[in-house]
C-alpha cells in the first residue's frame, strides 16, 4: 500500500483501531498530535505514513519474559 495514501477519517480511526469521534477529540483537545491534511473547510485526511509513525510512538514495549 502506497504509504502517502491519505485516508479518510473512517479509515484512519479503522487502521488505529478507535471510533471516528476519537479523532475527533484527539484533534480538538490536542491529547494527540497526528497529522492531516485539510483539504477544504470540511476535508480532513491523514497520510499513512503519518498514522504508522504515530502507532509505532505510541506502542508500548514488549513485556521481557518472566525469570522463574
Amino acid at each position: 500500500m502506497d504509504v502517502n495514501r491519505l485516508l479518510t477519517v473512517q479509515e484512519a480511526a479503522e487502521f488505529l483501531g478507535v471510533k471516528v469521534g476519537t479523532i475527533y477529540v484527539w484533534r480538538s483537545t490536542g491529547r494527540f498530535k497526528i497529522p492531516a491534511v485539510k483539504l477544504g473547510a470540511n476535508i480532513l485526511r491523514f497520510r499513512l505514513s503519518d498514522l504508522e509513525t504515530f502507532a509505532e510512538s505510541h506502542a508500548e514495549p514488549a513485556a521481557s519474559p518472566a525469570v522463574i
